[in-house]
């Protein structure tokens, strides 16, 4: 039996680069398939947020998402 399950997870990354500060946010996609019981990733994709394209507000401050309030 094949399955197919999608994982979204908002991130926030800080740092300096090139000298310049960054505080961004954004989302994660993960997919996984599982085949003969063991789950494998069969596909990443990721962006960052920015002027008309935000992190929806149901994922920004879950409880329990390991990053409330980014």
């Amino acid at each position: 039996m094949l399955c197919i399950t999608q994982r979204f997870l908002a991130y926030r990354e800080t740092g300096v680069l090139q000298g310049e500060r960054f505080d961004t946010r954004g989302m994660n996609t993960i997919q996984f398939v599982r085949k003969d019981g063991d789950w494998k990733m069969s596909a990443l994709a990721w962006d960052n947020e920015r002027s008309g394209l935000d992190i929806p507000a149901r994922c920004s401050t879950q409880p329990g998402n390991g990053i409330a309030g980014v």
